[in-house]
Parts: structure tokens; C-alpha cells; sequence
């Protein structure tokens, strides 16, 4: 049996990182695999790590998103020591590779046994950078888990049965640019009466958040939830038409897969992380700006034929390509092949 550490940013934050952490987790301890979590918005979590790793209870370290293993790394040099599989989430390539971390995070790609990618498309950044990495350079995309819940009733919402309604599921910040999908489905309600946005997930930047709530006060056909606690997401999910991300860069945009999973369209921004996920107008539409977004979630509340078949591909998409036994398979073969010989500990 593989013992694992698992070390992960905003744990306690309902992001996309503490949702796959505790996805694997929960799914790898039933495989027989002990996982750990430990939390970077602990309280000292470097003191916490420095003994979790003197325990000598842990075989291979599995590190999620790299600058900030990497600023860990440069704390506690012990890591070095163990075999680390380190999954890449998505602000660490678009954004930190970019920048003046990038030399801090090239030791950490370099040490690290696996990289793990969501997505092909970030392979050739990476290589262009480290083309040492081709031979530990893995994709693995994230499998859809999306446990059943209580549905939510339109009614309790004052939606009525025949609206179209486009979700956001997205935490609050600069970065998902929510504003994009807001003035489009401004626009499209002043021709379509029966659209409407739901938009849920956490105030992770609490000015952004308030200033999301100022945008759509007033507006009576744009409904702000809230954070959804994920075991009761498939409940709010179901009220969908189509779901929308408008993301300015993304790792893998699992609330619009999740969505996609219970069989509606997507409306995805062609940026990375989006780009590659769906094939456009088979699964949804890729949009670049206002116009786009308009004219394309236009076309689905016009042919409600259209969203149905595309959201039946969507949901076949899921089932083939995002399905959580092969992300688990996947995470298996990795740990499996760092062999005994390979622990230096």
C-alpha cells in the first residue's frame, strides 16, 4: 500500500483545488492507498510539514500547483528528499511560468518525479521552458465526480418552467471575468425575456465579490446563490439550460464540466485551460468576446433542439473523456511505477 502526502493551497476555500484534493483522497483511501492532506492555510503548515515528513509515514509527496510547492521547497529543503508527483492546476502555467517566479518554479518541475497537466495544450509552454521534462510530463485530466443531491425546484427561485437558464458556477474574482457574462446576458434579455443567469460559487476576493453584487442589483433575471457546497451542487446544477465560464485563463474549468456532465452546452472563452476541452459547436461554442457570447447563447435559447442535442453530446463528452475511474487509473499507474528503490528517504 502507497502511503501519500497530499499538499495543497486554499483547502478550506471552495475552489477547484480543494475540490479535486479531497476528490482523490476520497476515492484513492477506497483503493487501499493511505492520503494525508495537509493544508497550506493551516496555521504553520510548514512546522506541520517538517513533521509529517519526520514521521517517515509517507512514500511519495503528490504537491498541487507549483509556485506554491516551490516557495515550500525553499523552506523546507527536505522535501527534496521524497519522490514528488507534482499536478500543475492552472494560475501556475498562465500565469507564474510568465512571470519573475518562473526561475523559482523550474527547481521544483525539475525535482518533481511526475508534472501532471489537465490538458495537452500546456505541454509545449512547459517543454519550451524545461524540454528536459518531455519524459515526466503527464496528462491527466480531472475526472467528474458529481455525487447526487436533493434538485432544487425553479419555483423556489421564481424561475418559471419554460426560462432558459444560463449558469455560472464560479467562485468570485478578477479572473473568472463574470462581468463578460453579465453584460452579454444583459443583452440577450432585452431580446429574450424568458433568460436567465444564476451565478454560484464563494466571494474568494471579497471586493470583487461585492462589487458582482452591486452590478446585478436590480436586476431581477440575474440571481447571485452564493458559495454551494459541492455535495449539494447537483441539486442548484440541475435547473440548467447551458452553463457558461467566461475565465480570462483557466486549469481545467470543472464547474462548467459538471455542468456539462448532467447533459446541457457549454459556453466556454477560447483561452487556455478552456481551449481543447469540447469541440465547438458539437459540445458548445467558444467565445472570444461580447459579441460572440451574445450571438452564440442567442442560438441555443432560439433552438431549444440545439441546446438538447448539444447537451447530449456534452454529457457523452463527460462520460468519455473525464470520467473518474481513468483520472484514478491514471494517478494509480504513477504512484506504482516510483518503485522502492526510487524512495531516498
Amino acid at each position: 500500500m502507497r502511503s501519500i502526502l497530499m499538499i495543497t493551497p486554499y483547502l478550506k476555500q471552495p475552489r477547484g483545488n480543494s475540490i479535486t484534493v479531497n476528490r482523490l483522497k476520497s476515492h484513492l483511501s477506497a483503493r487501499g492507498y493511505m492520503v494525508d492532506i495537509l493544508s497550506l492555510d493551516d496555521n504553520n503548515p510548514g512546522n506541520a510539514l517538517k513533521r509529517a515528513l519526520n514521521t517517515g509515514k509517507y512514500e511519495i509527496i503528490h504537491g498541487f500547483h507549483a509556485r506554491h510547492m516551490a516557495l515550500l521547497l525553499q523552506d523546507i529543503p527536505q522535501i527534496s528528499r521524497f519522490p514528488v508527483v507534482l499536478t500543475m492546476t492552472g494560475t501556475d502555467i498562465n500565469y507564474d511560468l510568465k512571470g519573475a517566479n518562473r526561475d523559482l518554479l523550474a527547481r521544483m518541475i525539475m525535482l518533481s518525479t511526475y508534472v501532471v497537466i489537465f490538458n495537452d495544450l500546456f505541454s509545449q509552454p512547459l517543454l519550451d521552458l524545461f524540454p528536459d521534462i518531455a519524459s515526466k510530463l503527464i496528462t491527466i485530466p480531472q475526472g467528474v465526480h458529481l455525487p447526487p443531491a436533493p434538485l432544487v425546484k425553479r419555483s423556489d427561485l421564481n424561475i418559471n418552467a419554460d426560462d432558459f437558464v444560463f449558469l455560472l458556477p464560479s467562485g468570485l474574482r478578477p479572473v473568472k471575468n463574470l462581468e463578460l457574462a453579465i453584460r452579454a446576458i444583459e443583452k440577450l434579455h432585452s431580446a429574450h425575456a424568458t433568460v436567465r443567469l444564476l451565478i454560484m460559487g464563494a466571494a474568494i476576493e471579497e471586493s470583487y465579490g461585492y462589487r458582482i453584487r452591486r452590478r446585478i442589483a436590480g436586476l431581477d433575471f440575474i440571481k447571485y446563490l452564493g458559495e454551494i457546497p459541492h455535495h449539494r451542487l447537483y441539486g442548484y446544477l440541475a435547473l440548467g439550460n447551458a452553463v457558461i465560464n467566461c475565465s480570462l485563463a483557466e486549469g481545467q474549468p470543472q464547474g462548467a464540466l459538471e455542468a456539462m456532465s448532467l447533459m446541457m452546452p457549454a459556453i466556454l472563452t477560447d483561452v487556455p485551460g478552456n481551449r481543447g476541452v469540447m469541440e465547438h459547436g458539437v459540445h458548445g461554442f467558444y467565445v472570444t468576446d461580447e459579441d460572440s457570447l451574445v450571438r452564440f447563447a442567442g442560438q441555443l435559447v432560439r433552438d431549444r433542439q440545439l441546446a438538447t442535442q448539444m447537451g447530449r453530446a456534452a454529457g457523452e463528452l463527460i462520460k468519455s473523456r473525464f470520467d473518474l475511474k481513468r483520472e484514478l487509473d491514471s494517478y494509480c499507474r504513477l504512484y506504482e511505477s516510483i518503485t522502492d528503490d526510487e524512495i531516498k528517504y
